[in-house]
């Protein structure tokens, strides 16, 4: 175990392979300013783990470690299966209390972080194969949700200020192989899936691969979304479509004209 300033911490992240071209604007990473603690996986025993609120199911390999900036979540469970390979870097910074994430980890290589901040969350992530990225954005929150990303070189991007309801899913793939047999090439590879800044996902709603999610939209609950949404949108449906335009939302059941406001200059909208 080590404890790495701000400066350090955010290097060691920023380092990993799969941030080689950066994050998109709205996708905040950890910002450690705290600093953090980093922690090989296949070397830390159980009681370590255990006060940093880890518990490690299966057997991890070198090069997976934890970096872990603020103070720990209520509960993060990382199960390795047998087909896990070593590599991949757990990051969380600063979760809001009552945290809880269970990871799924095939394949190697992979990067899942969490930027922390206000939001609380209750995620279940599968990472397969290997090199895949998933990302939470600063002050999202998710509440009960189940998302699959399968490398490599594949992205899972949740922007800042995102919410998810109940029974959310995202998937980037297929979890299948389709071949073509006329050439035994693989029709259906993996493909990136990006939820915008400021995206509300309504209960059981399912975001499909190769769909980016525009900011500041609303996806209504048990909605299935197979193409892109368009920013500050209402969609519904399976497959989901649009059905209003020019909307976003807020998390007040009842917002005033301030936070009105505050909504429209967050999504750069002009007054009405």
């Amino acid at each position: 175990m080590m404890r790495l300033d701000p400066a350090a911490a955010t290097a060691a992240f920023a380092a990993h392979p799969l941030l080689r071209n950066g994050l998109p604007e709205g996708y905040s990473p950890p910002a450690f300013a705290g600093g953090a603690v980093e922690i090989a996986l296949d070397a830390a025993s159980p009681s370590v783990l255990a006060g940093h609120g880890v518990v490690v199911e299966g057997r991890p390999s070198a090069g997976d470690r934890l970096l872990l900036g603020g103070a720990p979540p209520a509960s993060l469970r990382i199960v390795f299966g047998a087909a896990a390979r070593g590599g991949s870097l757990f990051a969380l910074d600063d979760l809001a209390p009552g945290s809880q994430f269970k990871l799924k980890i095939t394949g190697g290589g992979h990067l899942f972080a969490v930027a922390g901040g206000s939001g609380r969350h209750n995620l279940q992530v599968s990472l397969r194969t290997g090199e895949a990225l998933f990302l939470l954005g600063r002050d999202s929150s998710t509440n009960g949700g189940n998302a699959m990303a399968e490398g490599p070189g594949t992205r899972m991007l949740v922007g800042d200020d995102a919410m998810f309801a109940a029974g959310v899913q995202l998937r980037n793939a297929d979890s299948h192989g389709i071949v073509d047999l006329a050439t035994g090439e693989q029709v259906n590879l993996p493909e990136d899936v990006l939820v915008g800044p400021h995206v509300w996902l309504a209960t059981g709603a399912s975001v499909m691969k190769g769909v980016t999610v525009g900011r500041g939209a609303i996806v209504a609950a048990q909605a299935m979304v197979t193409r892109d949404v368009p920013p500050c949108s209402l969609v519904a449906g399976i497959p989901a479509r649009v059905l209003r335009e020019g909307v976003s939302w807020t998390r007040q059941s009842r917002p005033d004209a301030r936070r009105v406001a505050a909504l429209r200059d967050s999504l750069g909208w002009p007054d009405g």
